[in-house]
């Protein structure tokens, strides 16, 4: 790392500073989230810091705007009094200015994430910024439409826990997919994130698992916690005899059993009752675990018109819709 200062212009002046002398615990910036990876680490140890991260000239301190990962790799490295280049603005620069510096050097690491869009509106609100302004400018910046609308959305998202807000993040779900579970309650929320770190669910497979568990606490009146014991999902998720795939798989397959208990009952008498209903060769019949809802879907597949009156009068035929009837009546 070099000593010395160099003009940065209007972005500000570059100078060597000791660690100690930058404000790190002061986050009033930060919009990025979590620790530096290993890489980042290995990097500086090999390289010095080559993006100096930037700070902001206020009340006789220096606030990180930017670069928070390279700054606590620099001090886990190099310690207090070690130093590093970094890059000043000074105590002019605008709270939307250094907040749209911090939104650039982010999405530098990768794409915007709506839980990064609330963290930003959240930070410029606690700044006092404008909402025309946070609009205009950072929404703008963070390639969002610049409506009320869609910063009151990203905001609803800080009503999630902790622990599920990470969870969700780091699976990069969506905001669509991320206000599911804005209501869902702070044990419900870190449930479900145990959950997805122990079974280590995808976003997918997150958003399946939690739907299936409020769908059987509202149905049966039974909390989250109450219906993950019934399915003894902690104990599957510790046991040490089977690999974790087969761990998860099994899990799911009691949460889904406990979701559709009629289609587990039914499906072996369900195919059975079907093949005896002597349909048409070209008709066929599908469903799944949702025809408790949506019941069976017939499908008839023709290429001449002939055939087709000719399936639908067989389908018609008295005997076989009372046999149909039958069917749904039993099921």
């Amino acid at each position: 790392m070099q000593h010395g200062e160099q003009n940065g212009g209007p972005t500000g002046r570059i100078t060597c500073l000791p660690l100690h002398s930058v404000a790190i615990e002061d986050q009033r910036y930060r919009i990025s989230k979590g620790g530096a990876a290993d890489s980042l680490r290995e990097s500086i140890g090999r390289w010095g810091c080559l993006t100096p991260p930037v700070c902001h000239q206020t009340d006789g301190s220096l606030v990180p705007v930017t670069g928070f990962r390279r700054l606590q790799v620099c001090r886990e490295l190099l310690g207090p009094e070690g130093t590093v280049e970094v890059r000043v603005m000074d105590s002019s620069t605008p709270p939307v200015d250094l907040l749209s510096l911090a939104v650039w050097d982010t999405r530098r690491d990768g794409a915007v994430n709506p839980f990064l869009v609330c963290r930003t509106v959240r930070r410029a609100l606690d700044l006092g910024l404008e909402r025309e302004l946070i609009k205009g400018r950072l929404l703008v910046d963070l390639g969002q439409e610049p409506e009320d609308s869609v910063m009151d959305r990203h905001l609803s998202l800080e009503r999630i826990c902790g622990p599920l807000a990470e969870a969700l993040e780091s699976r990069g779900v969506s905001l669509r997919r991320a206000l599911r579970w804005v209501s869902v309650g702070d044990k419900a929320g870190e449930l479900l994130a145990w959950l997805a770190e122990s079974f280590r669910l995808n976003g997918r497979a997150l958003q399946e698992w939690g739907g299936m568990l409020d769908q059987v606490a509202r149905r049966d009146g039974m909390s989250w916690q109450q219906v993950a014991e019934r399915a003894e999902l902690v104990a599957l998720a510790t046991e040490q005899d089977r690999q974790l795939d087969q761990r998860a798989q099994a899990a799911f397959g009691r949460l889904w059993a406990l979701r559709y208990p009629t289609w587990q009952a039914a499906k072996v008498e369900a195919e059975q009752r079907v093949k005896r209903l002597g349909l048409p060769e070209r008709v066929e019949v599908s469903w799944d675990e949702r025809f408790e809802e949506e019941g069976f879907t017939l499908s008839i597949a023709v290429r001449q018109p002939e055939q087709l009156q000719a399936d639908l009068e067989s389908l018609l035929e008295p005997e076989r819709l009372d046999r149909i009837a039958k069917l749904l009546e039993a099921l």
